[in-house]
């Protein structure tokens, strides 16, 4: 998987979000930061396209903070709504449905983190 991961930070599309997935997916430590709009999850749907080995890893993601773990625990149902509003693979203009659904979830952690310390 290794190998896989090396070649996709040199060649592939990588954003902060999909750096720290491949971080911690391979045990090394991570930003921590999370995908907050359809951009940034494309990137991350890059990576695990790039490396499939990685997406049965995915629930560790919920490991690094709050925002992954709501992420992770609709991430099918991101991913789908997200596919739907491509073009053609790996080509979209704008993913309203998916940036409302992101938001949602994203806006559910945050709530759920306040007042915690």
């Amino acid at each position: 998987m290794k190998d896989k991961v090396l070649k996709w930070l040199c060649c592939g599309r990588v954003g902060a979000s999909s750096k720290a997935m491949a971080a911690h997916l391979c045990g090394f430590p991570c930003t921590g930061d999370w995908p907050y709009d359809p951009d940034d999850l494309a990137r991350c749907l890059m990576f695990l396209d790039a490396v499939p080995e990685a997406r049965a890893e995915l629930p560790r993601m919920a490991e690094v903070n709050r925002h992954w773990a709501a992420l992770v625990a609709r991430w099918d149902e991101i991913e789908t709504t997200f596919r739907s509003e491509m073009i053609t693979p790996h080509v979209w203009f704008a993913a309203p449905k998916t940036l409302r659904l992101m938001r949602e979830v994203l806006d559910e952690a945050e709530n759920a983190g306040k007042g915690a310390k």
